[in-house]
């Protein structure tokens, strides 16, 4: 008893001399701590430009310069959260790389608290549309915050067209070429091959067989070629009209030789 009344007395003497600073710092819960790292961020993400009436290059919708859009505090906060071994050694990337879903997920909180389109939402978009085809996967995809939405990407598709038309240069007639001058790098076309080919499905007479075609696009790519730097001016229709005297063969042309440049 003795004992304990002596360290009481003890605590008390300490608490009385404790400046206020300490005082108010003890009193802090976890919650205000985060709290105030969270404003530190809002005041990060709020500084980040966005493009007015321009598209992000190809070149920017790389990861590197991907890293370079998103703050590098954001970035190194969602990576300590993911990755405990960088955690611990106060890093900021994993074995010498820098971690794709960590810089992913950032470049999503920046797009959910500002609502700009980020390189890494172009960019996803663009591919999954090439891939796939399908507003159904951009649509459920915006509404999760991974991509742009279907309307802001068929202004870009239009943008990404009306940008590489202009590029065109134009015969005497006033007609556009059939080979866009973006195909040819360092004289080296895209060549075309295609053949058919027929596959015995499992048939003692072969009456079950299957005859189909299958072609590739082919381009030596030169060691020193870069994605182009250039950004896109945006167009705020989401398609062509029809008095713009672009025949719609041609403005397919143009979109895929313009994904074939992203992919």
């Amino acid at each position: 008893m003795k004992k304990s009344r002596r360290l009481t007395k003890i605590l008390q003497e300490e608490h009385e001399v404790m400046p206020a600073e300490d005082l108010k710092l003890k009193e802090r819960t976890e919650e205000h701590i985060i709290h105030e790292a969270v404003g530190i961020l809002h005041r990060k993400i709020a500084a980040i430009e966005p493009l007015e009436n321009e598209y992000y290059s190809s070149q920017e919708m790389e990861l590197d310069s991907q890293v370079k859009f998103v703050d590098p505090l954001l970035y190194k906060t969602i990576l300590w959260l993911t990755n405990k071994s960088v955690y611990e050694s106060g890093g900021d990337t994993v074995d010498h790389a820098h971690d794709i879903g960590s810089l992913s997920v950032a470049a999503d909180i920046i797009y959910l608290s500002r609502s700009i389109v980020t390189p890494k939402h172009l960019g996803l978009t663009n591919l999954l549309h090439h891939q796939y085809g399908s507003r159904k996967l951009i649509d459920d995809l915006h509404a999760h915050g991974y991509c742009i939405s279907y309307d802001e990407y068929r202004r870009f598709h239009t943008s990404a067209a009306l940008y590489t038309i202009a590029l065109q240069p134009k015969h005497e007639n006033g007609s556009f070429p059939y080979v866009p001058p973006e195909i040819i790098q360092e004289g080296n076309l895209i060549i075309g091959v295609a053949d058919n080919w027929d596959h015995n499905e499992r048939t003692v007479d072969g009456a079950r067989t299957t005859h189909a075609m299958t072609s590739i696009l082919v381009q030596r790519q030169h060691p020193d070629r870069e994605r182009s730097s250039a950004r896109i001016p945006r167009y705020t229709d989401r398609a062509l009209s029809t008095d713009s005297g672009i025949c719609f063969f041609c403005m397919i042309q143009f979109l895929f030789f313009f994904d074939l440049l992203l992919i």
